[in-house]
């Protein structure tokens, strides 16, 4: 089987750069409110960048639900691609949501263990740049999220589209010796 990866390789790079931009400013900003403003626990923190990628893969699945006329993956992607996402029902859209949300808070917490080592063993240079390490945090967090996340998305999206399609056009050809 062929995958033809150009039909599908621009609507994969919107969908990441739209993640990574909606999770790179408020992971920065909960990050000094919950860490440093409130020196809160990291739960805290993992349990909130949680709740915006669930939001995130909400507006993904129930394309609809909290922005009725102007959805932001409607605007990138066009109509016709989120209309048939390959979910049969909402069982299948609430799973993908649950599943989603577990898988951030896993990467999540990984991010944080990295700081925490990048902070350890290269602090000299942290302190040379000054950067901060909710800087460092939100980058981290956002990256592994986007590409690990919704390059994993759009890749069953994909499939799922060229199995119908596949599919299909096996059907439609007709063996030439009947």
């Amino acid at each position: 089987m062929n995958w033809p990866v150009d039909e599908f390789n621009s609507t994969r790079n919107k969908v990441t750069f739209l993640c990574f931009i909606s999770l790179l400013i408020p992971s920065f900003m909960l990050y000094n409110l919950i860490i440093n403003i409130r020196q809160g626990n990291p739960s805290t923190l993992i349990f909130a960048i949680c709740l915006i990628h669930i939001y995130v893969s909400i507006m993904y699945a129930f394309p609809k639900l909290f922005t009725r006329y102007t959805n932001i993956f409607m605007l990138i992607l066009g109509e016709e691609i989120m209309s048939g996402k390959g979910f049969e029902n909402n069982k299948q859209r609430l799973f993908f949501i649950f599943s989603q949300g577990i898988a951030a808070a896993s990467i999540v917490e990984i991010s944080r263990w990295i700081m925490e080592f990048i902070i350890e063993n290269a602090s000299f240079v942290i302190k040379d740049l000054g950067i901060e390490p909710g800087i460092i945090y939100s980058l981290i967090s956002t990256s592994l999220v986007s590409i690990f996340l919704f390059i994993g998305i759009t890749r069953i999206r994909e499939k799922i589209i060229l199995r119908e399609h596949w599919g299909s056009k096996r059907l439609l050809e007709i063996p030439e010796s009947l």
